[in-house]
């Protein structure tokens, strides 16, 4: 009787084990905390009682371009939502990247250099906690980088809110240094991480206290503002959500053009070279409001151009998103742009994933710089430019895919920038097409140069191992070809069902990895873990060789762990040829080696093993002659 219940207890265990790990998928163990709290499920479904908090923020922002400072003041309303009394609060102070001493994982030019962030004041439900860059109680102000936390007086209930009154200001870059989110470009601006943001706090971690380091990206709520920007006399402001106050601000005649493009496929040059000829701006103080969205961001220029355009996004309710360029009036490059942004858009809606742009607009700030990093926002994008125009075209969808990933679905970038990168990564390949291939140009020469070096790392943990060298690899090149060898593996339609379910299950909402490999689970008809397992939580790179032939058959050796699909060409004697093909789950059982039968009788004379499509780290054995 002993030994039975021994035996019974043993078996338990190991099931409660293997239902905890999801049959031998490793889970951190938050994620196991959330989902016995209920917030996740292994579905891949958030949870019955998924909670997030958010903020309202009611912001100005003042640019004084003499000075090249950025002062702000304002409030924000923080809605706990969460099952906890909150008894600090964390805010980003991005502009402490630019502190004089301060730890970064960039390069920063000497000339960009301040003091960083001054806070002016800072108060939480009237209480004083910071006046003139100091703490009224130094035990409740701690600084960690761009991370400041604060010991609350008294703590922030469930299901109440925080009424955080602040005044701010910074040195806003201004360095010819192109590897820049943000900042000053000559004479106009482009402002982004500009505000006192309050950091997420979610049913995972708790508070996001990593801070920004300069290579990392960001994770932020979804929040409403209502951002009041005063310009300098002369400048017009591009942002994220909609200008309420036109009519203040712009000529009627701008007005009008805009409206048009609003309503019309065509695209509308609505500030044209004349139009700077005449007056057209007729105050400097605009007002924006946008709900739900997880940032804002906005650019200030003069004498800047700017074309427009609008498609149907949603036939169902017609519903029509304005397609919009800014750029320099020095370049044509530039305004060619608006075609392939415009084609973007509509490619996704109705193509893949064939989900409806989110937002009002999809503006494209083109900054005047050549060659520097391009950063998305919602709505809007900083972009630079490339000398090579297909990159340069590529670069602007791969932008504009962000609103979809990370800002219709609230990615944690911190942690996990591979997820929102990756997918804007694998759009943008997917969209381009034989027309360009970023992944044949550059993302499968990059594979070949880094997989299962001392800059790889499995996918599951990058954000730890991440480097300057290692990020574009990591963050786009490897989850990239991930997701296309997961969608080879479930066929296109699956996937695309999959990602759909996803992306509709998430949006507005904060998905960790767990849930997208679960959500995909549902869909792959079978278990796919040795799959995860291999592209995203282990070592590895991808490696096939041909280890033998003869007559009837060819033996595949698998070299690497990393599981790609079996592509042959054969050349026989005669001269003619055949092709064979194998999807890469015959990996799945974990074998090294798989045999191709031959069916022929013919002499085979030549094998070529691969495609310029397929990921492989050494082709040295890929082709047999006989």
């Amino acid at each position: 009787m002993k030994a039975i219940t021994l035996s019974f207890l043993i078996v338990l265990a190991f099931y409660s084990f293997s239902n905890v790990q999801n049959k031998g998928l490793f889970e951190f163990r938050e994620f196991q905390k959330a989902v016995n709290n209920q917030t996740r499920t292994r579905t891949g479904e958030p949870g019955a009682r998924y909670w997030q908090n958010s903020s309202d923020y009611k912001l100005e922002a003042r640019v004084d371009d003499s000075k090249n400072i950025l002062s702000g003041k304002g409030s924000i309303v923080y809605h706990n939502n969460s099952p906890a009394a909150l008894k600090d609060i964390h805010f980003r102070l991005y502009q402490d990247l630019y502190k004089r001493g301060t730890a970064r994982s960039v390069p920063l030019p000497v000339e960009d250099l301040h003091d960083g962030t001054f806070i002016g004041s800072l108060k939480i439900n009237g209480i004083q906690y910071m006046i003139d860059n100091k703490p009224v109680n130094q035990n409740q102000i701690t600084i960690f980088c761009t991370d400041l936390c604060i010991n609350l007086t008294d703590s922030i209930p469930t299901g109440s809110s925080a009424v955080i009154e602040l005044s701010w200001n910074f040195t806003i870059p201004s360095s010819t240094e192109v590897m820049r989110h943000m900042g000053r470009y000559d004479d106009n601006f482009f402002l982004g991480q500009w505000y006192p943001q309050v950091a997420v706090y979610d049913d995972i971690r708790g508070w996001d206290d990593t801070p920004h380091l300069g290579l990392k990206e960001f994770y932020n709520d979804f929040s409403n503002f209502d951002v009041t920007v005063h310009a300098p006399d002369g400048y017009i402001v591009w942002a994220t959500g909609e200008c309420d106050n036109l009519n203040s601000v712009l000529d009627e005649k701008i007005i009008e053009k805009l409206n048009y493009a609003l309503s019309h496929d065509s695209i509308v040059s609505i500030i044209a070279p004349e139009d700077h000829k005449r007056s057209i701006i007729k105050g400097n103080v605009w007002h924006f409001t946008a709900d739900h969205v997880p940032d804002f961001a906005f650019a200030v220029a003069k004498n800047y151009l700017w074309k427009g355009t609008s498609i149907i996004a949603d036939k169902q309710s017609g519903r029509r998103v304005l397609v919009d360029i800014v750029y320099p009036a020095d370049s044509l490059q530039y305004s060619k742009s608006i075609v392939v942004a415009r084609d973007a858009l509509l490619w996704t809606s109705f193509e893949f994933p064939v989900i409806a742009f989110p937002y009002t607009h999809a503006t494209s700030f083109f900054n005047g710089s050549r060659d520097g990093v391009s950063m998305e926002f919602p709505m809007i994008a900083n972009d630079a430019t490339r000398a090579d125009h297909n990159l340069h075209t590529a670069i602007v969808a791969h932008e504009l895919f962000h609103n979809y990933m990370p800002f219709d679905m609230g990615f944690n970038e911190t942690l996990f920038g591979w997820m929102d990168e990756g997918w804007a990564e694998f759009l943008e390949n997917r969209f381009k097409g034989d027309n360009y291939s970023i992944y044949e140009q550059r993302d499968l020469k990059q594979y070949v140069s880094t997989a299962g070096t001392l800059s790889d790392s499995p996918l599951i943990t990058a954000s730890a191992e991440l480097s300057f060298t290692s990020f574009a690899f990591m963050y786009l090149v490897k989850p990239c070809i991930a997701l296309m060898l997961l969608e080879e593996l479930m066929g296109g339609e699956t996937f695309l069902q999959a990602a759909k379910a996803f992306m509709n299950s998430w949006n507005g909402k904060h998905p960790s990895p767990y849930d997208f490999f679960y959500t995909f689970d549902r869909f792959a008809g079978g278990d796919i873990n040795w799959f995860w397992k291999a592209c995203y939580f282990d070592y590895g790179y991808a490696d096939l060789g041909i280890k033998s032939v003869d007559k009837n058959k060819i033996i595949i050796e698998r070299k690497g762990n990393i599981p790609v699909s079996i592509r042959l060409e054969m050349t026989y004697d005669d001269n003619t040829q055949e092709k064979i093909y194998r999807n890469l789950n015959v990996w799945k059982t974990g074998a090294t080696e798989y045999p191709v039968k031959i069916k022929t009788r013919k002499n085979i004379q030549t094998i070529i093993l691969g495609d310029k499509l397929i990921p492989d780290v050494d082709n040295s054995d890929n082709v047999y002659q006989r």
